[in-house]
């Protein structure tokens, strides 16, 4: 079973960075028209050791290529159910990702 999307740090949901803890970027997910959909927290990170605690999910953990010189922990999925509860499987040009 999965857990739930955490409510505060790492992977929690936001809308804006103010949303999220200290050292903490929100990672938000716009339409085409850049109207805000959804948004989670994250971190900057060098490996996927970095992006702990992680829920448990089917998802798998990603230190995520942002731009070319920033990561940031994510979570890879093939559809919603492997995503911790609360959060979809949304499909972006790299891939599918947790949100």
């Amino acid at each position: 079973m999965n857990d739930p999307q955490p409510n505060s740090g790492l992977y929690s949901h936001c809308e804006v960075p103010e949303d999220c803890m200290p050292g903490f970027a929100c990672y938000s997910l716009q339409d085409q028209d850049m109207v805000y959909i959804t948004g989670f927290c994250t971190i900057i990170c060098d490996s996927i050791a970095d992006c702990v605690p992680e829920p448990k999910s089917q998802a798998v953990t990603e230190c995520f290529q942002v731009n070319p010189d920033t990561k940031a922990c994510s979570l890879k999925c093939n559809q919603d159910g492997d995503c911790p509860i609360g959060m979809t499987c949304e499909s972006i040009t790299e891939g599918n990702y947790c949100w």
